[in-house]
């Protein structure tokens, strides 16, 4: 009887059971992005780190939309690293490469452009070699650190001194960082990219701006105009950098 019952309202169980399923799946996913959304990123260090917001925008600009958004322009980050003597402290933006290499196809890498504190102050540790020095990041010098995970890709041993093609340009790898990846990524654009692949390759914010490379964190364009061109993209590449500071 429930056989012939079963085969007669087959349509009916089917769609119970996908329902069912349904359901299961999306209680899963909710509770895993609760989940994330709600862990210590730093622990140890969160109640630490502070992020500054300022509101460089334009009047026109501000009345209409009260949000300052999460970046800093580039030149009130560099007068905030001028002044917090006392802190450690960090610019950053999330950006993207592409490594070159002979003969094979070329691989985009997620890259973060800072300052030199940048390791330090979010605490990751530097297994090789060392960090790029304030005077390097001053002198835009096309040096970088690469994640453990890359390096292991790249190298068969020491990185250290090894060349990379990266748009076109020559880096020369100066460390290798422990692999790093909080969840959620506070480092970068929560309202673009908090739950993404770990940062596979650092290198100097100044580089990044000297040689005008992709930035993926999000961005805001105001001004320029006739004649302002050049300007224009200056204030694209700045808007973007955030600062984190660590006491201590």
């Amino acid at each position: 009887m429930s056989l012939i019952r079963f085969k007669q309202r087959i349509g009916t169980h089917l769609a119970i059971a996908l329902m069912l399923g349904a359901g299961v799946g999306i209680t899963t996913v909710m509770l895993s992005i609760v989940l994330q959304a709600s862990s210590d990123p730093a622990p140890g260090r969160s109640s630490a780190l502070f992020r500054p917001y300022l509101d460089a925008r334009p009047d026109a600009l501000r009345s209409g939309s009260p949000d300052p958004g999460q970046a800093l322009t580039w030149p009130d980050a560099k007068a905030l690293l001028g002044q917090g003597g006392t802190w450690k402290q960090a610019a950053m933006a999330g950006g993207a490469v592409t490594l070159s290499r002979p003969g094979e196809s070329s691989a985009r890498l997620r890259a973060r452009f800072a300052t030199s504190e940048v390791f330090s102050v979010l605490g990751i540790a530097v297994v090789q070699g060392r960090a790029w020095t304030a005077e390097e990041g001053h002198a835009a010098s096309r040096i970088v650190v690469l994640s453990r995970a890359l390096a292991s890709r790249e190298c068969a041993q020491d990185c250290v001194g090894h060349r990379l093609e990266l748009g076109r340009r020559s880096y020369t790898v100066v460390g290798v960082a422990e692999d790093w990846h909080p969840v959620p990524m506070f480092q970068g654009d929560l309202t673009r990219r908090p739950f993404v692949e770990p940062d596979e390759i650092y290198l100097p914010v100044e580089t990044a701006i000297a040689d005008r490379l992709t930035v993926v964190d999000g961005t805001a364009i105001w001004g320029g105009g006739p004649g302002h061109g050049s300007c224009r993209g200056q204030r694209v590449m700045a808007s973007i950098v955030g600062v984190a500071a660590h006491c201590g």
